[in-house]
């Protein structure tokens, strides 16, 4: 999160230098959507900015997308 609480997410896609194609998140969700910590978060492709998300305690598939 930045100082004007965007988040970081966000925040990095904002810089536009790099194409973000991948994110990684803590085992309650990348955007905190999961409030009790033994509820593991699926994979899931990110609305706002297209990127796969996964979780850092579950498998990521690197397979690219067809």
């Amino acid at each position: 999160m930045t100082r004007d609480l965007a988040h970081s997410l966000d925040a990095l896609a904002a810089l536009g230098d790099f194409d973000l194609v991948a994110a990684f998140g803590p085992q309650h969700g990348l955007r905190g959507d999961k409030q009790d910590n033994m509820v593991e978060s699926p994979d899931f492709t990110d609305p706002v900015h297209q990127s796969r998300c996964s979780a850092c305690t579950g498998k990521f598939d690197a397979r690219p997308r067809r």
